[in-house]
């Protein structure tokens, strides 16, 4: 005569119909070792009132139909305490859809049963009971996507919200999902079809150490088609999928992520993506360039919805739309190998090459490209190419320049040698004969000479000429600034301040004497730093730079080098002078204009031991 029956919590592996009570309303079996029933029980649990089963990991094979059919049923059941009714539905009033919890309570309060305590609804009544009366489609598909939030809410809410977990897997059944497990591929088969879905279903455990090991590794069968699915998200997919079937859903693109994990292992899963409103916007390429390659037929489909004819589409590449600012036709061969430029039709607006293998233009290029020209221009992207530049290519050369107002990168456009195409001159690179030869020879030995005279000769005996007094007017420099107020800005940063004290030594208090500016000394609190440096640089006849390896990775060190470098740019005299320490081993932390005058200008070592001798010539001569 027992009614009401709780085993929870034991380490039970089996039920037998011969140690359950005949008259039981009520059966707790939960968390327990229990993965299999047979038929009998099957029967008999399906006239109790009351069952509770979660934390069990059952094993249920795809053709174990009375069981798949008592788990449908089960889950499909929505049980609550009689008690906690009314605490449940206010707290999911405040983050409900408008209207939707007083709605869904009429319902629930007509068709729901009270039994043993508890309030029980079968959802497969009551869905049918919320859309018998509406005719307008959107709301009854609210209705579906209401029921999915409600369903994702209620296990935070409800104590008596039911888990079905299967054996092999690494997480619980989905909502409105059917589980099983093939015997013949040993692949756990989730089969979501058709059933109204909004949203992908929850397969990746949220704490993957308590996952037994053995869980981790079978692979999975995801059937998600016919649903109203519209977002996949790379945390979605679990790590163990074997086959995922999502056609027919209300997908417009997928994340970069998502579409980069399908790649890498289109061998191992089966994808079908075929039957979704696909974009065909520039930004969704990944997924069209996926389409491409693995769907062709669907790839096809999205073209002519968006009356793209594959005719003008070239195989190799991408073709999409850029409606951002005016709509645009764009082929996008970006990073597909290619070798020569596809053929183009007259439709397309925009073409992006970059990224390729192209060498040359062809003449039927060439000759496309020019018609194009004259009527309506093609855009064109064809940087990280590895144009070839030689003499025989002079042709192609002067072409691409001849249209360079239709290439969007032209000028950043560089040969396969690493020089830039648009500074190719072909006197230079196609010479003319014996004379150019001579010419070159001579001026290059003349150059040599120059060089080697003035590196070897001229700079000693002129410092020396004006530190002995002897030919002055040879040695010193008529100055240009005598007006200014400083003669010479001493730029450094902070963590720099120790070397300060020389340059004080040998300039302000040595002989000939000079009048330094530096922050430590010359600058008022409170000021602003560009402001002071701008003055600083304005006020001096010359600018030393104390170059280390602090100076360069300093923020206010490089300003101080570029607003320096800007000022002197058009100086009659050189003002700018860079004291290079031992330290810096490269320019590399500097920006590209910092480093270009690094590399094309001369700086003084301070190692070198003629240094102050060097420094003291290149300041303000005051000798004449």
């Amino acid at each position: 005569m027992i009614q009401k029956l709780d085993v929870s919590r034991n380490i039970l592996s089996s039920l037998s119909i011969n140690n359950l009570p005949k008259k039981l309303d009520f059966l707790d079996i939960s968390f327990n070792d229990i993965n299999e029933m047979d038929r009998k029980i099957i029967n008999f649990i399906k006239n109790v009132a009351i069952f509770k089963q979660t934390g069990n990991h059952w094993t249920v094979y795809c053709n174990d139909e009375p069981l798949l059919q008592l788990f449908k049923n089960l889950k499909s059941i929505i049980r609550m305490k009689e008690l906690e009714l009314r605490p449940i539905f206010i707290k999911l009033l405040p983050d409900s859809p408008e209207g939707f919890i007083k709605y869904l309570g009429q319902h629930f309060l007509r068709l729901g049963e009270r039994k043993q305590k508890y309030f029980i609804i079968n959802e497969d009544q009551l869905v049918p009971s919320m859309i018998q009366k509406l005719d307008d489609m959107d709301k009854i598909m609210s209705i579906y996507n209401y029921m999915e939030w409600l369903h994702r809410k209620l296990p935070s809410v409800n104590k008596e919200h039911e888990h079905f977990y299967y054996n092999h897997m690494t997480a619980a059944c989905p909502y409105k999902c059917d589980c099983c497990h093939s015997r013949t591929t040993k692949n756990i088969n989730i089969d979501c079809s058709n059933k109204f879905l909004y949203s992908f279903p929850s397969l990746v455990p949220k704490n993957v150490s308590m996952i037994p090991k053995e869980n981790m590794f079978n692979q999975l069968e995801l059937h998600l088609s016919r649903n109203n699915i519209s977002k996949v998200t790379i945390d979605m997919l679990p790590k163990n999928l074997r086959y995922l079937d999502l056609r027919n859903n209300s997908l417009k693109s997928l994340d970069h992520e998502v579409i980069q994990y399908l790649k890498r292992f289109k061998k191992s899963i089966e994808i079908k993506l075929s039957g979704n409103p696909w974009n065909c916007d520039c930004k969704s390429r990944s997924i069209l360039s996926f389409l491409r390659d693995m769907e062709p037929l669907e790839y096809n489909l999205t073209l002519n919805r968006y009356n793209i004819s594959r005719a003008d589409c070239p195989d190799a590449c991408v073709c999409c739309l850029d409606n951002s600012t005016w709509s645009s036709f764009i082929v996008d061969c970006r990073g597909e190998g290619l070798l020569n430029i596809p053929v183009l039709t007259n439709k397309v607006t925009y073409t992006d090459l970059r990224d390729n293998n192209i060498t040359e233009l062809t003449p039927m290029n060439r000759n496309f490209l020019e018609q194009r020209s004259q009527a309506s221009p093609l855009q064109l992207l064809m940087l990280d190419n590895p144009w070839s530049c030689s003499c025989k290519d002079m042709e192609n050369i002067n072409f691409m320049k001849s249209i360079s107002s239709n290439i969007i990168d032209f000028t950043e456009i560089s040969c396969s040698n690493g020089e830039k195409l648009v500074s190719i001159d072909q006197d230079i690179v196609c010479p003319s004969g014996f004379a150019y030869y001579v010419a070159l020879a001579i001026s290059l030995a003349a150059v040599i000479i120059t060089i080697n005279f003035m590196i070897c000769f001229r700079q000693p005996l002129l410092v020396w000429f004006y530190e002995h007094d002897v030919c002055l007017s040879l040695a010193a420099r008529r100055e240009l600034d005598e007006t200014k107020k400083f003669d010479a800005f001493l730029a450094f940063t902070h963590k720099d301040e120790a070397l300060v004290e020389e340059f004080v030594e040998k300039l302000e208090l040595g002989r000939p004497r000079f009048r330094l500016c530096f922050y430590l000394r010359d600058w008022l609190a409170g000021e602003s730093i560009p402001d002071c440096i701008g003055r600083s640089v304005r006020d001096s006849r010359r600018i030393i730079i104390l170059m280390t390896e602090h100076f360069m990775q300093s923020t206010w060190g490089r300003l101080e080098f570029r607003l320096a470098l800007h000022a002197t740019s058009k100086d009659r005299c050189k003002r700018l002078i860079v004291v290079l320490y031992p330290d810096v081993k490269n320019f590399d932390s500097l920006d590209s204009e910092l480093r270009a005058y690094m590399v094309f200008n001369t700086y003084l070592e301070r190692s070198h031991p003629n240094f102050w001798n060097k420094l003291i010539y290149s300041m303000p001569h005051t000798k004449m």
